[in-house]
């Protein structure tokens, strides 16, 4: 199918704007070595929104260098979140990618309508949804967990509290009575 030139505006914006980064820094200055990875990136993720790239570039130099940082800087959140989380890495890429192409089926039903795209749209709403949904869960495992861990340590610490007291009372205890004995704070050789 051919998209039209001011189509690929509206799409780059609103899918590079929409990447899973929540933090709200700077876009990174763009590079041709941040160029190559955003394409990279785009080329096994997304080849449609790469297509689109390839056009944006001759049409709108600046918009296409907003477009590749903002892409850039997705890429480069998901990496980092592969090394912090490797388990909800591929749930957050999906969530990406999910959304990334409602925004671009969005944008092609919105400049041409057809009961095709509106089915197609729907497909990926759903698609996108189903992402939100695995993300949700895998987030809920994770606060369960924690949550776990939280109970055992109360329970221990319920438990034990009169001991961890009498252990924190006499290191203290303690720590008083070697100040007291070299109340100069000097050294003992």
């Amino acid at each position: 199918m051919l998209i039209k030139p001011s189509l690929v505006f509206l799409v780059l914006t609103v899918v590079a704007a929409d990447g899973e980064s929540d933090s709200k820094k700077a876009l990174p200055d763009f590079t041709a070595e941040r160029e190559a990875a955003a394409r990279a990136f785009v080329r096994l993720h997304h080849r449609e929104l790469n297509a689109l790239l390839d056009r944006l570039r001759p049409m709108n130099p600046v918009e296409y260098e907003k477009a590749i940082a903002e892409i850039f800087k997705v890429s480069e959140d998901l990496a980092a979140l592969k090394k912090r989380d490797p388990r909800r890495h591929p749930l957050a890429l999906e969530s990406w990618k999910a959304k990334s192409r409602v925004e671009l089926l969005a944008a092609q039903q919105a400049r041409k309508p057809s009961p095709e795209m509106e089915s197609s749209l729907r497909q990926a709403i759903e698609a996108q949804v189903q992402c939100e949904l695995a993300l949700k869960k895998y987030e809920r495992d994770q606060v369960e967990t924690r949550l776990q861990r939280l109970d055992a340590q109360l329970a221990k610490l319920e438990s034990d509290r009169e001991k961890v007291v009498q252990t924190r009372l006499n290191a203290l205890l303690k720590k008083a009575a070697k100040a007291q004995s070299n109340p100069k704070g000097d050294p003992k050789p």
